[in-house]
């Protein structure tokens, strides 16, 4: 078996350290041939970099390092052009000022390389001009930027920096478009979509590849590709776990699989978090530790997004790919970042729907949501939660009730200060979806909503929470409005619980309990 390139994101390195290269060389010509000016976003560590890597040996015409792909027996024509690749991830930006001067140095350098010298150039978009037309006297030349939106998401909560970092991008991306004579093909990726009028004013003609059909795949890797690519890893993650080879595949469908890019319905599973598993025999969440987005949990919070909303919605193709520093719009910035993908498209109505990808993503997504609200690590949450859920496999109401009210009590006095009464529901709800069972919150019926639904091998829990008031209220809501109905011929049985919250002392002060 080949090695994994877990890390790694140099094509050459790759080639020549006999690492596995999942060969999307086919729809990468599709690309360089069919068109000159691209961009296109996907969420972090899905393999951008490696693809600008890819792309700079395609164009600097180093065809042998290419022998065993696709590309190599094509018809491609191996010629050799001059490279620009800048990787905004390593160019300074504390500052506007300092992006451009780390930026100015970035294209000094470039020069250097090929011989240029840009010192004479009055700015940054003049010596990066000079650089173009200099070398364009040897062949027209390959722009390849990636992470372009790097600097401005390293300040998304600091709009003035944010703002003035985006004026000197749009300077310089912009320049690219009045250069087009000297220029052999563009290539731009990012996390983000911004839109054209905020970042790209100046060069509009950018093919977006982002929502393209043929791009589904380009990124990630398919069901296809996996069972090709890993199967002898496959067999030997089977053979720890001792099961089938087909059990383990469905369980990495669901632990990594599920993102989708398109109308297409084509899924495909994040990169790291695949190889990373199959490495180290052990499905864990290996992608969301990567980066901490602490900044959606506070777009969650202030715009008072319920779980529910989380799972299942539709959005519009102008949300789902517009972003803009001056209204972050939680679903777009959810979707473009990878906390949230397309689940369906309604051709009818053109929305999309969308919800989490896969269980790594949605468990640790609840996971950061209760440490960013309570200060509780990540060992205190798994302790927490293994509680609950023996407490209702047991069909023990009291245990569980016992156990949230710990967890409540113990959230430290500085995170409770800055509490909201929704946020202790948010906090609620976060703990019942973390705990594996088939649960539903807000679960519609024919003259209401149930606050959540839980549903085990032998019991249904069908939980209404009140604040401020009596738990059996909440109890005698169940019963008036019928809520266990729905559930009467499942076989198991049915257990209602009406709890209620007090928002003064923060924590659960009554439930009440009738088993049917």
């Amino acid at each position: 078996m080949k090695k994994l390139p877990i890390g790694i994101q140099t094509f050459e390195e790759i080639i020549k350290g006999d690492y596995l290269y999942v060969d999307k060389t086919k729809q990468i010509y599709n690309i360089i041939t069919t068109g000159k000016t691209f961009f296109i976003s996907r969420p972090r560590r899905f393999g951008k970099s490696l693809l600008c890597s890819t792309l700079d040996q395609i164009f600097k015409g180093n065809k042998e390092l290419f022998k065993d792909l696709w590309i190599y027996n094509s018809d491609y024509k191996w010629e050799s052009y001059p490279v620009i690749r800048i990787d905004m991830s390593r160019i300074g930006h504390k500052t506007a000022e300092d992006l451009e001067k780390n930026l100015t140095w970035k294209i000094g350098l470039i020069a250097s390389e090929y011989g240029i010298d840009v010192s004479s150039a009055p700015s940054l978009i003049n010596k990066f001009e000079k650089l173009i037309i200099e070398l364009s006297k040897k062949n027209k030349v390959v722009v390849i930027i990636d992470e372009y939106d790097k600097p401005i998401l390293d300040h998304i909560t600091d709009i003035k920096t944010a703002e003035e970092i985006r004026n000197v991008l749009r300077g310089f991306y912009g320049q690219l478009k009045s250069l087009d004579e000297y220029l052999k093909f563009i290539f731009l990726t990012g996390v983000t979509k911004f839109s054209k009028t905020s970042i790209f004013s100046g060069l509009n003609n950018l093919y977006d590849l982002t929502f393209d059909e043929e791009a589904t795949t380009l990124f990630g890797y398919t069901q296809k590709e996996v069972d090709f690519y890993f199967k002898d890893r496959m067999k030997s993650l089977a053979a720890k776990y001792e099961t089938s080879i087909n059990q383990i595949s469905l369980k990495l469908k669901d632990w990594y699989n599920g993102y989708r890019f398109s109308k297409k319905r084509e899924k495909v599973y994040n990169p790291l978090s695949i190889m990373t598993c199959l490495k180290k025999k052990d499905f864990e969440n290996y992608w969301f530790e990567t980066g901490t987005p602490t900044f959606l949990v506070e777009l969650i919070k202030k715009q008072n997004y319920k779980i529910k909303e989380l799972e299942t919605v539709d959005v519009g193709p102008i949300e789902l790919g517009s972003f803009d520093i001056e209204a972050l719009y939680p679903l777009t910035v959810f979707y473009q970042t990878g906390y949230l993908t397309i689940t369906d498209y309604n051709e009818r109505s053109g929305n999309y729907q969308l919800s989490y990808p896969n269980l790594e993503v949605k468990n640790s997504f609840l996971q950061l949501l209760i440490k960013s609200s309570t200060k509780y690590r990540e060992a205190d949450i798994r302790n927490y939660y293994a509680s609950l859920q023996t407490a209702l496999e047991e069909n023990n109401v009291e245990s569980f009730i016992k156990t949230m009210k710990i967890f409540y009590a113990n959230i430290p006095y500085i995170a409770q200060d800055k509490q909201k009464e929704q946020d202790y529901q948010l906090l609620f709800y976060a703990m019942l979806k973390l705990l594996g069972f088939t649960i539903v919150v807000e679960e519609p019926t024919n003259i209401g909503r149930i606050d959540a639904v839980i549903t085990m091998n032998d019991y249904i829990y069908v939980i209404e929470l009140k604040v401020d008031k009596l738990a059996k209220l909440a109890l005698r809501q169940i019963e008036d409005k019928k809520y266990y109905e729905k559930f009467m011929r499942s076989g198991k049985k049915l257990v209602a619980v009406g709890i209620n919250f007090d928002s003064k002392e923060k924590n659960i002060s009554g439930f009440e309990v009738k088993q049917f």
